[in-house]
């Protein structure tokens, strides 16, 4: 009985972890989940689910962006600067999202942008208006 609870425990541990672990965007801020471009629910947790598309502000620029990228494993595969501000596509193995291609071959699962002193991160792309 002893090994049946503990490994019930550690089932219900290792789902948690995988919950979190996949769920990078809660470590920056309360996400929302988007729908249309528009924001529907509010994300109450650290966890959401795989097929959400999900996106988190916090205040910054670049070296936030960056800095948050790589606590989420992300790497940087597009690049896109206009007047007022940089589009971001990246890739992290920690995005349960669906990769996703753009027009030039480049494999993506989370897109951000930033500019006049916010970042705006989503997963498995960026949705809602800048």
């Amino acid at each position: 009985m002893k090994k049946l609870c503990a490994a019930v425990i550690l089932f219900a541990l290792a789902s948690v972890f995988t919950a979190v672990w996949f769920s990078p965007l809660a470590m920056f801020g309360a996400p929302e989940v988007y729908d249309d471009n528009s924001a529907v629910a509010r994300v109450d947790g650290l966890c959401y689910g795989a097929d959400d598309v999900v996106r988190v502000e916090f205040a910054g620029g670049g070296a936030e962006l960056d800095n948050a990228l790589s606590r989420m494993g992300a790497v940087k595969v597009k690049t896109v600067e206009t007047v007022d501000v940089t589009f971001v596509y990246a890739y992290s193995a920690r995005v349960a999202a669906s990769p996703l291609t753009d027009c030039d071959g480049n494999v993506y699962n989370v897109m951000a942008a930033y500019g006049d002193g916010t970042v705006k991160l989503g997963t498995p792309i960026l949705q809602g208006c800048f």
